[in-house]
């Protein structure tokens, strides 16, 4: 085998392992709590939306703000049965808009049917799924978004 030959085999061989890792990769948690698990906006955060639940078929649904049925901010049920997803604010096709400019991080939240608040933060270029399950019974009614002042 010549060296040219050896040179195009370890190229084609590279891509297609990179093209595999990318593949492979595992899908980002929720998991860092930043600076409060509760009141992001008493750290810097402003409020983007509070996104309400619309139900798809069973088992799944999607999280939707404003005027626009296309708004979608998280999903329950699509990534895995009974698992939210948060969409990315600022990447290809996110929700973020002009609120993109600010700071590099956001925060999203469970508004949990009692009242209370679940928060984890992310880069504006992430998605993630959030730690926990939830069953139609405790699928909560909605979440919010925050974005960095």
């Amino acid at each position: 085998m010549t060296t040219s030959s050896l040179k195009a085999l370890l190229a084609r061989i590279l891509v297609s392992a990179s093209f595999f890792m990318v593949v492979a990769a595992d899908h980002f948690t929720c998991s860092w709590t930043g600076p409060s698990t509760k009141d992001p906006d008493q750290h810097g955060y402003s409020k983007f939306c509070e996104a309400g639940y619309s139900a798809s078929n069973v088992g799944r649904g999607r999280y939707l703000f404003g005027d626009s049925i296309d708004t979608k901010v998280a999903d329950w049920g699509f990534l895995h049965p009974e698992t939210i997803e948060f969409g990315t604010p600022c990447n290809g096709g996110g929700y973020g808009g002009d609120s993109c400019l600010h700071g590099k991080y956001w925060g999203v939240c469970i508004e949990e049917n009692d009242y209370t608040r679940d928060c984890r933060y992310l880069s504006k270029w992430d998605d993630c799924e959030w730690p926990t399950k939830f069953n139609n019974d405790t699928r909560p009614s909605s979440v919010s978004i925050w974005y960095q002042k």
